[in-house]
């Protein structure tokens, strides 16, 4: 007959690191709760001694004890820099709406493609259709960015 410390070698380490009982030692008649002779050290099948895991020194953190310093300050320069980023392209696109003139190609947000015909303080007048000629009323807000700019090609 095969023991259960054959088939299950893993049963023995589960039993020393949460308490649960050792199966070789149960079928041997032992237990690792019984009181071990006077003097002798209690020890489970794999003859390691038999104590609360944790009861020694207590184990050092891997990362020391800075740790939550350190993600700390990682998440302050993440949010910093995303912050630095964004007044940048704010900037960019404050500088592409400003710069809009007649006869610029645009794609507004939506994906609509046309022609400025028309421009007033926030509101462009976009020729949508070159053979009919529809126009379509946009905020300057809508425009996405310029394709073609009637003063040469457009920076992406």
């Amino acid at each position: 007959m095969i023991e259960q410390t054959q088939l299950f070698p893993f049963t023995t380490m589960l039993a020393q690191d949460t308490g649960v009982p050792d199966f070789g030692a149960i079928e041997s008649g032992a237990t690792s709760g019984s009181a071990p002779a006077e003097g002798v050290a209690a020890t489970g099948a794999d003859g390691q001694p038999i104590g609360q895991p944790g009861a020694g020194t207590p184990t050092k953190s891997p990362f020391g004890d800075s740790f939550i310093l350190i993600m700390l300050a990682g998440l302050a320069f993440l949010f910093i820099m995303s912050m630095f980023s964004g007044k940048k392209q704010k900037k960019q696109r404050a500088a592409m709406l400003t710069s809009l003139s007649k006869h610029d190609r645009v794609m507004t947000n939506g994906g609509m493609m046309g022609t400025i015909v028309e421009i007033k303080d926030s509101e462009l007048v976009l020729r949508i259709d070159d053979s009919t000629g529809a126009k379509a009323h946009f905020t300057r807000d809508a425009v996405a960015h310029v394709m073609k700019s009637s003063s040469g090609p457009a920076d992406d």
